[in-house]
């Protein structure tokens, strides 16, 4: 960062890095997955990125589209993960999960879930959740929006992405988006320095010539990883409620 500029304010567990950060890596990648379709139907694929320059650091944004949409498998959208994974590559120093404020709705769920079928189990490790239209919290603090919460499945999403999220205000301007920006980068920069500052590679990134054949091939692996680590997860929950229960009763 430069000297003197004011420090970036990360929603994440009190006591973690931001303080200490480094830079991020000098040509940092990012993927943002906002769902556009906004439930409508798959609209045409349609991947862009962007090139930028922020704080003496090159980054590449890379905007995946719809492919996180759960109701498509096509030859189309496999194509398009295989657009975004060469757009990205070696590996995407950060993920951005992009969704609408108070609308973390069962699409946005089953696109949480779509993030790891295509990028694997350990990809939230390296996800940040943005919220859009903080303007709407009207003086209100986004941390207590999420921290009073009522819905599960997005406090149980902030939980596994290590609580770092943070909010846009789609109006700002000037001074209050510049700060939004320095909030963001600075959230990116202290996960990157989390992850041992380097980025995110799974078995797409490291074959020489990917196809679609596998990209549902590893899609497939993901899936079932991802079902049996759920099983076994419910399984210990299961026996530790019968422990509690006979423990009751034995007492």
């Amino acid at each position: 960062m430069a000297p003197g500029a004011q420090q970036p304010r990360a929603h994440s567990s009190p006591g973690e890095c931001c303080s200490r950060c480094p830079a991020a890596h000098p040509a940092c990648r990012t993927s943002s997955q906002g769902g556009r379709g906004g439930g409508q139907g798959l609209p045409a694929p349609q991947q862009h990125h962007a090139q930028g320059y922020w704080d003496s650091e090159d980054f590449t944004v890379v905007d995946t589209a719809d492919i996180f949409n759960p109701g498509c498998d096509s030859s189309e959208m496999r194509q398009e993960i295989i657009r975004c994974i060469r757009l990205s590559s070696p590996g995407p120093h950060a993920l951005l999960l992009v969704t609408q404020l108070g609308r973390f709705t069962q699409e946005k769920v089953k696109a949480a879930e779509r993030l790891q079928d295509i990028f694997g189990a350990d990809v939230f490790r390296h996800t940040i959740v943005i919220f859009t239209r903080a303007e709407e919290l009207v003086g209100g603090l986004l941390q207590d929006y999420v921290k009073y919460s009522k819905n599960r499945a997005l406090c149980e999403l902030i939980e596994r992405c290590g609580n770092r999220y943070c909010g846009f205000n789609n109006w700002a301007v000037g001074a209050e988006r510049d700060h939004q920006v320095m909030e963001l980068m600075g959230m990116v920069r202290c996960m990157v320095w989390v992850n041992g500052d380097w980025y995110y590679s799974n078995e797409m990134y490291l074959e020489p010539n990917l196809t679609e054949e596998k990209v549902a091939y590893h899609m497939a692996r993901y899936r079932v990883g991802m079902v049996k680590r759920e099983r076994e997860k419910s399984g210990m929950k299961s026996e530790e409620g019968a422990e509690g229960q006979l423990s009751w009763l034995v007492g």
